[in-house]
């Protein structure tokens, strides 16, 4: 930097700029899951219609391991917001922190690999601007996509309470992967690596939840991922407001991190330094097919052990999964 700035000179530009950058991105994915939970919700209505039928569905899925494990447990058997956004509770607050973490990466470590960030640091911009207002842009459409989410239910005469529970449980879920993506922005070098390592935490965070939702020995689990805070704010049953100060205790936590970390480092580099490799090429890399493997071949083992990990994890609790589809209650359950 020219001018020696090391604090948050500049912020407001740096965010104006990245609200500027993603003013059609960040519009189509809020439309598109306040869409999904628009009509989720109007749906259970009808095909629930009475309290027996929803007190069926919900014992269906709190009796069934495997479908605790994908969805969450339902805390009230009654409640029609309860069981109509059960997947959406799980999945959805799984979809805005990705959300939430891509943002916070695209306009972190995505700039700096580009060079656009050195750039802009020749002008008057402090050294924690760029990560300050990416993190900004993640909380500012994190809480503005819980906020329409909660008019959306609202609309579909859902409870008010219920109703902002669950956009505050979005939120929350958003904002608190966003801190995860500011450190994964600081660990590597790449906007690929740092997508990497933030769809790790969100996949590990979602099988802590599952293993904890599925088995009731290490239900504890739930209590260890924000994504299991998540579910135990309770939309639509009794509304554990507290909970969200966890989400948002973390947040502080991880941003303070990555601010730490970003202090540590140089401009444009990570913590994991790249190792240095031979001078010329061996002659197991003559060939397009052997460098394609050797550029690929991290992130090809590590995505395999993923998908063995989640396939013996699913497979370990869904047996009972087709015996439920068999079911009215089971087909039903699926159409939401």
């Amino acid at each position: 930097m020219s001018r020696d700035l090391q604090g948050f000179e500049g912020t407001g530009s740096l965010l104006r700029l990245s609200f500027r950058r993603d003013r059609i991105r960040i519009p189509i994915w809020i439309s598109l899951l306040v869409t999904i939970v628009y009509v989720s919700s109007r749906a259970v209505a009808d095909i629930y219609p009475t309290q027996a039928s929803r007190l069926a569905a919900a014992n269906a899925i709190n009796d069934s391991s495997a479908l605790l494990a994908m969805f969450g447990r339902i805390y009230d058997p009654t409640s029609i917001g309860a069981i109509g956004l059960v997947k959406l509770i799980a999945f959805g607050a799984a979809g805005v922190a990705v959300l939430s973490g891509l943002i916070t990466i695209r306009h972190s470590r995505a700039e700096e690999e580009s060079g656009r960030l050195d750039l802009i640091g020749a002008a008057v911009v402090g050294r924690k601007s760029a990560l300050t207002a990416a993190l900004l842009t993640s909380v500012v459409t994190s809480i503005a996509l819980g906020f329409m989410a909660s008019l959306a239910l609202m609309a579909a005469d859902l409870p008010v309470s219920g109703s902002l529970a669950f956009g505050a449980a979005w939120a929350g879920a958003g904002i608190a992967f966003a801190g995860i993506a500011a450190i994964a922005a600081q660990i590597s070098r790449s906007s690929r690596g740092a997508t990497g390592l933030l769809a790790g935490s969100i996949g590990v965070a979602y099988l802590l939840r599952a293993l904890g939702d599925s088995t009731q020995r290490i239900g504890w689990l739930t209590w260890v991922t924000p994504l299991g805070w998540v579910h135990h704010i309770q939309p639509f049953a009794s509304e554990k407001w507290w909970v969200l100060a966890l989400l948002f205790g973390f947040s502080v936590i991880t941003t303070g991190v990555a601010f730490a970390l970003a202090a540590r480092r140089d401009l444009g580099a990570g913590l994991l330094a790249d190792m240095p490799g031979p001078e010329e090429a061996g002659t197991a890399l003559s060939t397009p097919l052997a460098l394609a493997w050797r550029l690929e071949r991290t992130s090809f083992i590590a995505w395999t052990a993923a998908f063995v990990v989640l396939g013996s994890v699913v497979g370990g609790v869904a047996g009972n999964v087709g015996e439920f589809l068999n079911t009215e209650t089971g087909r039903q359950m699926m159409e939401l």
